[in-house]
Order: structure tokens, then C-alpha cells, then sequence
């Protein structure tokens, strides 16, 4: 009789380390899986936290009624400063899009833009498209001049932001113009690309406050940039690491419950 509980008590602990061996590979695979995109997220947020808290920015154009819509003017004033947007025409009209053509909305033209500060010329001339529909703005989508407050040195900067690459080239091969005006009127520009704009994560949120980016864009990663849905990121990968953790924090309980019986059973 003591023979057959022994074995039948060996045979339930050999069942139970099987399955608790089951549920460790279960919630170790559950984590592995969704450790990337978990950290991806985190990077994305703590950036996009870190310049939001310190950079407040606004767009410079402001209507008559004191919205700040996407400008829609050639001329604005701006900190003692007065920048001037100068178009001149190419002959060139941009592409109909699907709903150009079901809407019958003509062509938008294409311009060389030139940039003057104070009078004096910024940059060198680059193409815009022209908006070809009365609302988002004359040059929605292709740039877009925007008030920046650095909470951290207390400064504040205007930013000229441009698209120079048009829309039928891929997000991926995308460039844009930087234009930074200082309140001394000081100017630098710089170049930014989509494969380096993870050095550059004010520019990242310019672009994409701005909606000049063409579309939205991650810092590092656009894995977070698409729609929402039940299946990501809700269930994979937030759902899956929570479990997978739970999993993980329900076998180290019993595995220690087990050890203070053990320890107990021994005294």
C-alpha cells in the first residue's frame, strides 16, 4: 500500500513539473515574441515624452480670428522678423491623383520657392506643389513655418520646414529642408533624410506636427504609426507580454510556496 502512494505521489509531481515546464516555455515564448516591439514602443513614447515636455510648438501663421490653421499667406511677422515666401512659376502642374480626377479638380501648379528673412535670401529655390484644393492651406503638406519654445535654454526659434522630394516618391526616400531662425536672426539649415531622422527627433515632430512629412512617421520605427487595432498592438504585443509575464510570476509563487512546504515538511 505504502509502495503504490509513493509511486502514485511520484507519478503527480512528475505531472506537475511536466506541466509547470509547459507553462515556463509557453510564458518564456510569449515575452521572447513581443520583447522587440515592447521595446520599440517604450522608445518611441519615452522620445516622443521627453521632446514634447520640452519643446513647445505652435504653428506661426495665425488667422483673423486667432487659430493657428496651416499658413496660408507669402508674408508673416514673427519675433521682430519678417519672412517672406517668394513663388515662381515653373509651367509645371503636378500629377491628378485618383480623387483629382473623380472630383474633377484641376492640376495644382508647381513654383520654385524662395525664402527671404529681413530681405535678405534664405536657402536656395526648391519646387512646391501647390495646393489644388481650397482647404488645408496654399502649400499644405509641403511646408509649414512653426513657433518653437525650448523650455530647457528658455529660447525661442522659428522653424521653416520643407518637403523636396514630391509625393510620387516612397516615405523611405523622402528629404526635407530644415530652415532654424534664431530671435538674433541668426539662420542654419540642415538637410534631414528619413534614414537619419532618428538623430534628429525635433525635426521628427516638426514634420510630423506639421504634417509636411507626407505621412506620419516614428522616431526610429514606423511600427506604432499605423492605425490601431484589436490585434496590434492590443493583443500582440501587450496582451501576449502581459501573459506571458503572468505566466512566468504564477510559476515562481508555486515554485516558492513548494520550497516553504519542503522547508516546513523537513522541521
Amino acid at each position: 500500500m505504502d509502495l503504490w502512494y509513493i509511486d502514485r505521489y511520484e507519478k503527480k509531481e512528475e505531472n506537475q513539473m511536466k506541466r509547470m515546464h509547459f507553462c515556463t516555455g509557453i510564458g518564456l515564448l510569449l515575452i521572447v515574441i513581443s520583447a522587440y516591439p515592447i521595446f520599440v514602443l517604450l522608445r518611441e513614447n519615452i522620445i516622443d515624452h521627453n521632446v514634447t515636455n520640452r519643446y513647445d510648438i505652435h504653428y506661426a501663421y495665425q488667422d483673423k480670428q486667432g487659430y493657428e490653421p496651416a499658413i496660408d499667406t507669402q508674408n508673416i511677422n514673427i519675433f521682430n522678423h519678417h519672412i517672406r515666401i517668394i513663388e515662381a512659376k515653373t509651367g509645371k502642374h503636378a500629377p491628378l491623383t485618383s480623387w483629382d480626377k473623380d472630383e474633377n479638380v484641376p492640376a495644382g501648379e508647381i513654383v520654385n520657392i524662395q525664402y527671404q528673412l529681413d530681405g535678405r535670401d534664405l536657402s536656395s529655390p526648391s519646387e512646391v506643389w501647390l495646393s489644388n484644393r481650397e482647404r488645408g492651406g496654399r502649400y499644405f503638406s509641403w511646408l509649414e513655418i512653426l513657433t518653437v519654445k525650448d523650455r530647457k535654454t528658455d529660447q525661442n526659434l522659428v522653424y521653416i520646414v520643407q518637403r523636396i522630394t514630391d509625393d510620387q516618391i516612397s516615405l523611405e526616400k523622402s528629404k526635407w529642408k530644415i530652415i532654424r531662425i534664431h530671435q538674433d536672426g541668426t539662420v542654419k539649415e540642415k538637410l534631414l533624410s528619413y534614414s537619419d531622422r532618428s538623430k534628429d527627433p525635433l525635426s521628427v515632430k516638426l514634420l510630423n506636427f506639421s504634417y509636411v512629412g507626407g505621412n506620419s512617421m516614428g522616431y526610429h520605427s514606423d511600427m506604432y504609426e499605423v492605425i490601431p487595432n484589436v490585434i496590434f498592438p492590443l493583443l500582440y504585443p501587450l496582451i501576449t507580454v502581459a501573459v506571458g509575464c503572468a505566466i512566468m510570476i504564477g510559476i515562481l509563487i508555486i515554485v516558492i510556496v513548494q520550497k516553504i512546504k519542503g522547508v516546513r515538511k523537513s522541521i
